[in-house]
């Protein structure tokens, strides 16, 4: 499992073998995605850069 660092964006994977991304959205802000193992979303957040890293962390655990 690879963190994704505070400010920026990219994709890991969780230690339940889901995917993590975050990504910056003009005129939304911060989006973090969890898809499961097919791809299909799981959980989305919108909001500050600590807020969507936060949530990627907790879902990196699995």
């Amino acid at each position: 499992m690879t963190n994704i660092p505070l400010h920026a964006t990219g994709h890991a994977w969780a230690k339940d073998s889901t995917l993590l991304r975050v990504d910056r959205e003009r005129g939304i802000g911060w989006v973090a995605t969890h898809y499961d193992g097919n791809l299909r979303v799981i959980q989305r957040v919108r909001g500050s850069d600590e807020e969507v890293h936060r949530a990627t962390a907790r879902w990196a655990q699995g």
